[in-house]
């Protein structure tokens, strides 16, 4: 039964607020669990080894909290009672497709998880759980950008580095990449205008360097498909929570859409790609107190290229 079904046949935790839940185990051979809150809303337990707090950042408000590890007790279906120490994550959702996709994802999260897990280790699956729910919530990303994010990891000699920094926590949902203090922004033109739309944070911090990766990514029929660019990218990698985020944000991004059939000249992107700082772009320097969500167009041409290489910004 997979854990769609599991959530559906369970009975709500009528004493949830006691600290006690009726559960089913989410995998035979790990210590990970699905609840069902008083309102019919999925709950996971993960069973933790220690009780290092966990970034509120994490939360997305309106989807889910993740509770502070504590002692709860557990119910199963043979009436057994246990107590220990668990993780607790609660989705809010009523959605039913919203349930779904988070159901589909946490049981790829359960996939890779020891049996019993460190919230340090949780907190890096749950981080990105966010990150994709953020990309699709907001559907600001097609193919175009996402083949142009990953193109621009398969073309790094640190891939690893550059994977482990893509929509990672310190992005802070502005960015694309951000590692040792230097964000990445990817942006990628169909034409050779390069003229690319630019939020005001992504152009504008005080502490950040801040760089600007620019391609040209041209639909050919004879290019390369988003599937054989993540191909290319897993040959690389042989880090199982990497490839989770880089096959989870993929698919929730993509969902339906056949990912073989749009290609891109891989060869006009490598020979255009530049890359800019910010300081070296032209942008809004100061947004006036009480002005928010500056969003505008900037021509590349009036900008001044780096010579820093990809391999420099990871």
């Amino acid at each position: 039964m997979n854990l769609i079904d599991l959530f559906y046949n369970i009975e709500p935790s009528k004493s949830e607020k006691d600290g006690k839940y009726i559960v089913e185990k989410i995998q035979i051979k790990k210590e990970h669990y699905i609840a069902k809150s008083l309102t019919n809303k999925p709950v996971i337990l993960f069973k933790v080894n220690d009780n290092n707090v966990i970034s509120e950042r994490i939360n997305l408000l309106e989807l889910w909290r993740v509770n502070d590890t504590n002692t709860y007790e557990t119910i199963e279906k043979n009436n057994q009672i246990t107590k220990d120490q668990y993780t607790v994550l609660e989705f809010f959702s009523d959605n039913v497709n919203e349930q779904s996709a988070f159901l589909k994802i946490v049981n790829q999260i359960i996939d890779d998880l020891e049996s019993i897990t460190s919230n340090k280790t949780l907190s890096k699956y749950l981080f990105t759980l966010k990150s994709i729910f953020i990309e699709k919530k907001n559907n600001t990303k097609g193919l175009q950008g996402l083949w142009s994010e990953l193109f621009v990891i398969d073309n790094t000699s640190n891939t690893l580095e550059a994977l482990t920094s893509y929509q990672s926590e310190k992005a802070r949902d502005i960015w694309d990449f951000y590692s040792l203090d230097k964000a990445v922004e990817i942006k990628s033109s169909k034409n050779n205008s390069r003229i690319h739309r630019f939020k005001y944070q992504q152009l504008h911090s005080k502490s950040d360097k801040i760089f600007i990766v620019s391609i040209i990514a041209k639909k050919v029929s004879d290019g390369c498909s988003l599937e054989e660019l993540i191909n290319k990218i897993r040959e690389k990698v042989d880090d199982n929570y990497l490839i989770f985020k880089l096959d989870t944000i993929v698919d929730m991004i993509t969902e339906k859409t056949d990912i073989t059939k749009t290609k891109f000249d891989y060869q006009t992107a490598q020979k255009s790609l530049l890359i800019y700082e910010n300081v070296d772009v032209p942008r809004i320097t100061e947004a006036k107190e009480g002005i928010h969500n500056i969003e505008y167009s900037v021509d590349m041409s009036h900008a001044r290229p780096s010579t820093i290489t990809l391999d420099d910004l990871f």
